[in-house]
Parts: C-alpha cells; structure tokens; sequence
C-alpha cells in the first residue's frame, strides 16, 4: 500500500469513526461508509450497499447509488442468508471477501441486479464483536473485476467500520429500552410509594436526607422538600437524634435490620412510631462506594391505641380499671411457678367489704359504684406498686403479692401488715353523692408454696379464710392455716415487743475478745444481746431475723456503735486503750444496700469523736457477691474511710478465689466449725492450713473463732494466725465486765 493511499485511508477513518461517535441516526453512519468504500475501491462501476441481518433474514440498510426503490424491492425478497450467497453458506462465519456470480442459478436477487446491468458482486461479512454475524457489505459490479490483495483488506475494514456503526446502535437501543424499563418502574415505584402508609428515607453515612418517600410527611419538618443534603437535627423536629444516629451505624456495621419504637409530641399529640433502618449499598451511581441507609418510619399510634383497648376489656375491671379475675389468675398461675422454681413463698389477699350490699340496695347502684371505685382509689394506696391489685366482681377485691420470701412466716407478716393498712384506711369515712359513708372489710389471706398448682385452689383457700374472718367478727384477718395463725401471731408480738425494747434501749452489746498467739489482746467483737424485763437474755439468733425483716436494724447498729464507742472511751479513760485495738462489728445485707450506708456510719464515729480505723467491719461471705460491682464499690469507700473489712465465716459460702481478688479485704474469719473439726479429722488443721496459704497469697490477716477446748489453742496458735477467738479464751461480756477483765488480765 502506498503512502498517499494509507494516508487516505487512515484520513477516512477517521473522519468515519468521529462521525460514529457522534451520529445518533445509523443509516446517516452507514451511507457514509458506503460512499467511502466506494471512492477508496477505485472501481467506476462499484455500487456499495450495506445489509443487516435481521434474525434470519436480510435487510438492505443503505444502498447509495443505487434506484431509491431497490432497496424496498431486495427486503420484499425476504431473502435468508443462504440464499443471499450460495456459495457463503459452507462457512458463513469466517471473515473473507467472497465473489458472486449473479448469473448463476440460486441466486434469488440477481434478477433485480441484472435490471441494473450487474452481474457480479463482492460480499464481506459483518461481525459483531461477540462474532455474531449482524450484517454484510455487498458490491455490486457490471463486469468482473479482479479483487487485489489491498482492495479485500480495504472491505473488511470499513466493513469493521460498519459494525461498529451497528453494534453501537444496538448498544444506544438497548440503553433506551433498558431507560424507559427503568422509567416506567420507577414511576409504578413512585406512584405505589405514595400510596404507603410508611416513610421512606435515604440518608448517607453520615445522616444526611438524600431521599424522601411515601405519603406521610407529617413526621418531617414542614420544610423537608428543602432539606436534601442537610443533616438530621434539620428535617426530624421532635429529638433524639442521637439515638437514630447510633442505630444508622449500626445499620451500617452489619447487614441486619435495627428495629426499635420512639414516642414523639407535637402539638399535646403523643405518636408511637416504629422504625426499621437497613444497609443499601450502591445507592447512587455517582458515589457507589458511599454506603447508604434506607430509613422507614410508620405511625402505629391508632395499632397499639386499639391493642390497649382490647387489653383493658380483656383484662381490666371496666369499672375500676384495676386487673380482673381472668388477668389475676393469669399472674397467679405464674407466680405459683416462681414458687415451685425458688422453692419460696408467696401470698394472697381476699378482701370483701362489709356492709357494701345495704348501701348498694337502699341508695342504687350508682353510689354503689361511685363507692366501689373510692375504695379501690384509697386500697391502691395501701399496696406496693410490684403487688397485683385487682377486683374480681362486686365488692370483692384481691392482693396478690408479688415478691417471694424464703420464710413462710415472713411473707405472713407481710401480707398481715398490707391487710391491716387496708383495714386502718377503710376506717375514714368516704365522701360521695349521697352523703357520709363508713365501710369496713374482712380479710382472708392464703399462703402460696410449692405444693401449690392450681391458682382457684389458692384463691378457694383465701376465699374460706375471709368467710371464717367474717364469721368472727366485721374488721377482723384470718389465715387459711390455724397452725400458720398462730405463728404469725407470735412473731406480731415479738415485733411488737422488739419495738418496745428498742424504745426502752434493752439492746446491749457484749464484748468478747480476740487476742493474739502470745495472749495479748488485739480487738474485740461487739455482739448484740436482748435484755428482755419478763423473759431475761435472749441470744440473736431468736430475734435478729425478724428485726431486720422489721427493718430496724440500722436503729440497732446505731446501739451497738453507741456502746463500742462507749467501751473504746472507758479503755482511754483507765489508760488500757492500745494504738492496735479495734472493736469487730457485724453488718448485716440490709445495712449493706442502704444507700449512703458509708457516711451513716463515718457520721456516726464523728459524734463520738472516734477515728473508723478502730474498727472492723465483719460481713459475711454471701452478702459480698449479692450486686459485687456495687459492693466493691462501698467497700472501697468505707476502706479509705479508715475501716478494716472482714470476711466472717470463712470457707461456708462461696469462697470464690475470682471474687476474693476483686474484694478490697484485710482480714478473713475462719468459720468455727473448721476449729471444731479439728478433734475428728485424721489431718486436723488441714482445712486452717489451706485457708492460711490462701490468705498469704491475698496478703490477708486471719481470725480463727471457735476455740473452745486446750487441744484447739494448742493446735491453732501454732500457725501464723493474727487472731484467736473463743470460749475458752474468754465469754462475751457486758462493757464493764470486759474492762474489768482487761484490768484483771
């Protein structure tokens, strides 16, 4: 190929290929090739025409010089491909530029050629560029013409050219069926969205609003139509946002969907609204790699509007909307399951007015019920918010205590004590339409424990208690169990008389004392005795339980403060205080979750001018892992307060090394039944021995109590033990009976 030739070539294609880029219509692209093909082959007679095939047939696209009615006259031929050229159909997919005998036979166009005085012709397959035949060029010659070498490479190239023109209109074809697919979803999405009765939102990762969706927008502000691209507090009027925050990034973190319910109030209206929020990759074309979050919001406000309706009807007294007899049983059934599952207690109240019938007869129902909801108003009161209130039908109501207790007799005395409040309020008078009115009330009360299954049994049970309370006399609380009366009216008097004695202060403390391997005393531990005028000393095992479920052990710490401040001042007074001796005093679990407890007791030393550090604070092992994270805490307070901490009874709880590194202690007290076992076992003091190489480990002091024999000293102060403790050391004693003893000692 010459170089004025290439240069004509490269010059046409270049100019064809800009025009491809360009051109929207295909025809205009193909005549142009057509018409250069023809001007670079160089053949006078050459007529070029270029062919699509459409699925098996063969259409004319552009013939330039040829008749304007040929090309209509070659598609009425409805030719196929093999019939286009016989002699292509060996190998109709091999690129090559074969020649056509238009003369010959079965050839179905060459009589439309021959009326144009053509009788051979040149054709080169187009391809597409997956080697799909999509077109052909054809030439048309009036006499044979030898095809050269440069001449074939020159029709495959433009026929390149034209494939390129078609593959490119094929390309903006399916782009335009593809956009308008696009379009018309989008407006079925579009049209569907508005009829939701959810919000949609899109927002980016960093809660900006990128798109809105749906029907309601009256949850945004009343200008979010403007508020694309702006940040959350923009377009959400009602708060929060830190929340919707924290869940788009979780949205964003994982693949899971976050739902959860916000209350919102606009204009006194208060709005349940569900949200869901889910991850959207790829949201927007421009920036695929921003991640997106699809946001929607509905208003089930009239949903649980209408649940809690159905609710009240279902479960709750239309009357006095307190729980009905079906809801009642309900929490009964489940409350008889924790008692089978805690192996605790449980009880229930049976009330039923007096006197309510008369009133309801003589002054009509209205009052009656106008009375009935008083009651329950000023009953409400007398009960804990955790307790089941509920009114079964007519004047009868019922108290279903909700906290278990592990003693039978404590949850009597709890039950007794709600039924007198109730009695004790149903004595005021109650103001209603009709005048001044007094009612009283008889009470049944029936204890629920582990035998129990059946909630009607325990209400039956209740029930025939109250009828024999009504028997007796109006105003009056009977139990189920004659044998359980009794004891709860023992412990009632035991209360009663416990309180007498606090006010009368007939608690005092004995000392006893501690002393180390050598005899010399180093503390002594404060334990409270009950002087009672008629029955003498009782010892704190038979009342110590019922006054801290009294809740009056904080009033008899307070006593024993008194009198362990008192004893370290008479010591100072007869120059016997040493700088190392310290008063042991016992906290209980109740004092323990008084809030403020630290202080109390710092505020307490204060008065008596005595520093915590003469102290110690003995607390047993199974109030120390009850809420650890907050008793560490306190521990930790009383401990820089200046107080030494005590673990008593060591080895009968827990004894978990995971929590005894955590605890900030000085000292463990071995439990006495680990001395007293030392006359029956083969190795003695091996159980002391493993408690003292654990307390070397934890760096902590040991007191062992419980010596009550020679054999146990002499066992026992031979180890490395700060601390001994025991009747065979010395008694507990009253204050001035232990300095005296110390005098003596």
């Amino acid at each position: 190929m010459r170089a004025e030739q290439l240069e004509q070539l490269l010059q046409h294609q270049t100019e064809l290929i800009g025009r491809i880029a360009l051109e929207p219509d295909l025809n205009v692209c193909l005549l142009a090739i057509a018409e250069r093909l023809e001007a670079i082959l160089g053949v006078t007679s050459a007529r070029c025409c270029i062919l699509r095939h459409d699925a098996d047939h063969v259409r004319m696209a552009v013939a330039p010089q040829l008749t304007t009615d040929y090309p209509e006259h070659f598609d009425a031929l409805n030719l196929t491909l093999n019939e286009l050229a016989p002699s292509d159909a060996h190998e109709p997919n091999k690129l090559r530029v074969i020649t056509l005998e238009l003369d010959a036979n079965g050839c179905r166009h060459a009589h439309l050629a021959r009326q144009m005085q053509f009788h051979h012709a040149w054709l080169c397959p187009v391809f597409s560029s997956s080697n799909q035949r999509i077109g052909s060029v054809l030439i048309y010659l009036q006499q044979r013409e030898h095809l050269s070498r440069l001449q074939r490479e020159t029709i495959i190239h433009f026929g390149h050219l034209a494939s390129l023109a078609i593959e490119k209109h094929l390309a903006v074809q399916r782009e335009q069926v593809l956009t308008r697919c696009l379009r018309q979803a989008h407006e079925k999405v579009s049209s569907l969205l508005t009829l939701l009765p959810e919000l949609l939102l899109v927002l980016d990762d960093q809660g900006q609003l990128v798109d809105v969706y749906g029907g309601d927008y009256s949850l945004l502000d009343d200008n979010s139509s403007q508020t694309k691209g702006q940040p959350l507090e923009s377009f959400w009027p009602h708060g929060e946002t830190n929340q919707i925050l924290a869940h788009l990034e979780q949205a964003l973190a994982s693949s899971d969907t976050q739902n959860f319910e916000t209350e919102i109030t606009s204009d006194a209206l208060t709005r349940s609204i569900e949200h869901r929020m889910v991850s959207i990759r790829h949201y927007k074309a421009d920036q695929p790699e921003v991640s997106h979050v699809l946001w929607m919001l509905r208003d089930v406000t009239p949903q649980k509007q209408a649940q809690q309706r159905i609710e009240q009807l279902a479960y709750f007294d239309p009357l006095t909307q307190l729980p009905n007899r079906r809801l009642l049983m309900n929490r009964t059934q489940k409350l008889i399951e924790r008692v089978a599952r805690d192996e605790a207690y449980g009880a229930l109240i049976y009330i039923d007015l007096n006197e309510f019938k008369r009133i309801n007869d003589s002054l009509g129902h209205y009052i009656g019920d106008e009375l009935l909801v008083s009651v329950a108003q000023r009953l409400q009161d007398c009960v804990r918010e955790s307790d089941t209130f509920a009114r079964i039908g007519g004047d009868e109501f019922v108290v279903l205590l909700e906290r278990l207790r592990e003693n039978d007799v404590e949850i009597a005395s709890e039950a007794r004590r709600i039924a007198e409040r109730m009695l004790a309020s149903l004595k005021l008078h109650f103001e209603l339409s009709g005048g001044q009115f007094y009612i009283g009330a008889s009470i049944g009360i029936a204890l629920i424990d582990a035998c129990d299954s059946d909630p009607l049994e325990v209400l039956k049970h209740a029930d025939a208690a109250m009828y024999e309370a009504k028997h007796r006399s109006q105003g009056q609380i009977c139990f189920h169990n004659a044998h359980l009366q009794q004891r709860i009216d023992e412990r009632l008097q035991l209360e009663s008389e416990i309180n007498q004695s606090l006010a009368r202060h007939d608690f005092i403390a004995y000392f006893q004392p501690q002393v180390d391997q050598h005899g010399e005393l180093i503390a002594a531990e404060a334990l409270i005795r009950w002087q009672h005028p008629n029955r003498g000393m009782i010892q704190p095992c038979d009342f110590l339980n019922v006054a801290d479920g009294m809740g009056v052990m904080p009033r008899m710490q307070e006593l024993m403060v008194e009198h362990a401040c008192s004893l370290i001042a008479a010591m100072k007074r007869e120059n016997m205080l040493a700088d190392n001796f310290r008063v042991a005093l016992n906290i209980c679990p109740s004092q323990l979750k008084l809030d403020g407890f630290a202080e109390k007791m710092a505020s307490m030393l204060d008065s008596y001018k005595v520093s915590p550090d003469r102290f110690v604070l003995e607390l047993t092992e199974g109030m120390l892992i009850d809420d650890l994270p907050r008793t560490i805490k306190i521990l930790e307070t009383l401990r820089d307060m200046g107080f030494r901490l005590s673990i008593d009874d060591f080895g009968t709880g827990y004894s978990s090394l995971a929590y005894l590194n955590r605890l900030p202690m000085n000292e463990i007290k071995i439990d006495k039944s680990f001395i007293a076992d030392i006359k029956h076992c083969d190795d003695p003091t091996g159980i002391v021995d493993s408690v003292l190489s654990l307390s070397q480990h934890f760096q902590f002091d040991v007191i062992a109590e419980g010596i009550e024999d020679a054999q146990q000293f002499e066992a026992i102060s031979r180890k490395s033990i700060r601390g001994l403790q025991g009747y065979f050391l010395a008694r507990p004693m009253p204050q001035q009976e232990f300095v005296d003893w110390m005098r003596a000692a």
